[in-house]
């Protein structure tokens, strides 16, 4: 299965990264250390395709729950915004219904393709020892990572026996936007650091990293 998203300046697409391209190529087989299945996921909406990634069914799982979230707080919204202009004067009916239909038009308009990914730095045996999100190409983020403010971060980034594998990739369009990614690809790291039991970038002190 194709990720289809493409960097500024015409980067590679998602699925061509040397990161995602070691993900996707193990369709169908389980990872080392988990015993996890990778597998696509395809999220269909009204106006065509949502959501399209590569990962173990239950990363998947965390990213259906997080877009059903985004989706029905959306709405929520949309109705609560509705209800509170229904009782004004016409002035105000007549400024609802105009943003209502800017909202639609936005709606309709679709979002350029986003990428979005979850990756754990590993020990040799295969045992994850930190898991971080990013946005952005995973090379670059793991460069940043070594590199960052946080000395926990660079301490594992920098291990001579821990490298970063990423474990989950998606490409989101239409409705999926960059704030919708981001609540996605973060409730797959969540899950991830809580199933596995391994620290988030950024958070607390890592486990040891022999193993």
């Amino acid at each position: 299965m194709a990720l289809g998203w493409r960097g500024r300046g015409g980067e590679r697409a998602a699925g061509e990264l040397p990161a995602v391209r070691g993900l996707g190529g193990r369709l169908g087989a389980a990872a080392a250390c988990a015993g996890e299945a990778v597998v696509p996921m395809v999220v269909e909406g009204r106006e065509g395709t949502l959501l399209t990634a590569v990962g173990s069914e239950a990363d998947h799982n965390a990213a259906g729950e997080a877009l059903g979230r985004v989706q029905a707080e959306r709405g929520r919204a949309g109705r609560g915004a509705a209800q509170h202009e229904e009782g004004g004067d016409g002035q105000s009916r007549a400024r609802a219904l105009a943003g209502a239909g800017a909202g639609a038009l936005a709606r309709r308009r679709p979002n350029a393709p986003v990428f979005g990914c979850v990756y754990e730095y590993k020990t040799r045996s295969g045992r994850p020892v930190y898991v971080g999100d990013t946005g952005i190409r995973p090379e670059r983020k793991f460069l940043a990572d070594s590199r960052g403010a946080d000395p926990n971060m660079r301490a594992v980034a920098a291990h001579h026996g821990v490298t970063p594998e990423v474990v989950w990739a998606g490409v989101g369009q239409g409705a999926v936007g960059p704030e919708e990614m981001r609540v996605i690809r973060q409730a797959v790291r969540e899950d991830r650091a809580q199933r596995q039991q391994v620290a988030k970038l950024g958070g607390i002190k890592p486990y040891s990293l022999h193993g």
